[in-house]
């Protein structure tokens, strides 16, 4: 649960849009990542859908951890 607590910490993102996140998502080449969309529940189903508006999809740039190498 680690990385996804720091990422949390480090982006601000809401509890939907990180767990929204597919691999797809994140670009390491680039060091971003890009959220396209949300965990919702709807009708007591949990349901991926896109972002309510244009600008909360958007692309991230992540900087590498101190403790990375």
């Amino acid at each position: 649960m680690e990385p996804l607590f720091t990422l949390a910490i480090s982006t601000g993102l809401r509890r939907g849009e990180l767990l929204g996140l597919r691999w797809a998502d994140i670009d390491m080449d680039a060091m971003a990542l890009f959220v396209r969309q949300t965990l919702q529940r709807v009708d007591d189903r949990l349901m991926f859908l896109p972002q309510k508006t244009h600008r909360s999809a958007r692309p991230l740039r992540c900087r590498r951890p101190a403790n990375a190498r």
